[in-house]
């Protein structure tokens, strides 16, 4: 199990390369850049997740339609990049654990058999509409 010192300090990084990486592709996006995704580079088909670097931009530009047509976690994606930092600041300014006990809650809710399989069945659907979808 995470401790609560290190899932700060892993949920900071992770945020600041996110930011980075989203930063990065909208500033330089070009067509000439091969997809960074290794499955879809040695498979030839996209994973679940290819295109949500583009919905998240999408997204976070305020075209919330095309962000989820392009790919529905991206909507995920760029809540949890709004809301983590708020929740990360409030813990910290009022030595609370918000995040951490959200952390916790979240995790206990995916060992459940009626939570987690239905979230597999989404990833899957996804991974097909993505395939369908030629992305």
């Amino acid at each position: 199990m995470l401790k609560k010192r290190s899932f700060y300090l892993f949920s900071s990084l992770g945020l600041l390369s996110s930011y980075v990486w989203i930063w990065f592709v909208h500033t330089y996006e070009t067509t000439s850049i091969q997809s960074i995704c290794i499955f879809k580079n040695t498979m030839r088909i996209p994973c679940p997740a290819c295109g949500s670097t583009r919905s998240t931009i999408l997204i976070l530009s305020g075209d919330f339609y095309l962000g989820f047509l392009t790919n529905p976690v991206g909507i995920l994606i760029s809540l949890i990049m709004l809301a983590a930092p708020c929740i990360m600041m409030w813990d910290y300014i009022k030595k609370d654990e918000k995040g951490w006990k959200m952390y916790n809650n979240i995790e206990y809710m995916l060992k459940k058999k009626r939570i987690i399989f239905p979230l597999i069945i989404l990833i899957g659907l996804n991974w097909i509409w993505n395939i369908i979808k030629g992305l």
